[in-house]
């Protein structure tokens, strides 16, 4: 087969283009949703291992994480959850992002 007869066959309609999208993007973002939740669930054990250096240099009586509230508490949990959960999950979010983008390159281009 010649290129330009390839790249006729994977035309789309512009609303084709868009579900693709969307659905690359559903599939991102439950990635991500399932990355935070997993992340959530062993986050004291994450904010252990991210406060150890600190344990080092404070002196020993001080050796202890202080919250002013309780929701600060939740809050953080939460934040921590969000950022690593990308983090986590961006190898497979990355990959919906390429499945999206390559189809549209130019073999040379990929």
């Amino acid at each position: 087969m010649h290129e330009t007869e390839i790249l006729e066959d994977k035309k789309q309609t512009f609303v084709e283009h868009l579900l693709e999208l969307r659905s690359c993007l559903i599939k991102a973002f439950i990635f991500w949703v399932v990355s935070s939740i997993l992340v959530y669930i062993f986050a004291e054990k994450v904010i252990e291992f991210l406060t150890q250096p600190l344990y080092h240099i404070l002196p020993p009586k001080d050796q202890h994480i202080f919250f002013k509230t309780f929701p600060e508490v939740f809050t953080i949990y939460l934040k921590l959850s969000i950022i690593l959960g990308f983090i986590v999950g961006s190898p497979l979010i990355l990959y919906q992002l390429w499945s999206f983008v390559a189809p549209g390159l130019y073999p040379h281009e990929k």
